[in-house]
């Protein structure tokens, strides 16, 4: 069972310092426990409009990764997600097909 969904944690997190709960000690925490993990993964290559890198906290269920990545549409071909227009406006890019 997934337990929660929050954007993936990127590159562009560490250089605008952006917060996530992935960074959360109570996340680092819980993923110390048996049978808990993060599953990463594009919703683009499952069809979304945009690649939006995306993570998913799983508990007891270990082939959820592989389950998603038989999904993956393989003509879709996701760009970045994210692209900053100064400050912390951001805009998203569709997929290129």
């Amino acid at each position: 069972m997934a337990l929660l969904e929050h954007p993936a944690v990127i590159e562009k997190h560490e250089h605008y310092l952006a917060r996530s709960i992935w960074l959360l000690e109570e996340s680092t925490g819980l993923l110390k426990s048996i049978d808990v993990g993060l599953v990463h993964f594009r919703q683009g290559m499952l069809g979304a409009r945009t690649a939006k890198p995306t993570t998913l906290l799983q508990m007891r269920v270990p082939t959820l990764q592989g389950r998603i990545i038989a999904n993956y549409f393989p003509q879709t071909v996701p760009c970045d997600t994210l692209g900053a227009r100064g400050g912390w406006h951001f805009q998203f890019n569709l997929l290129l097909v």
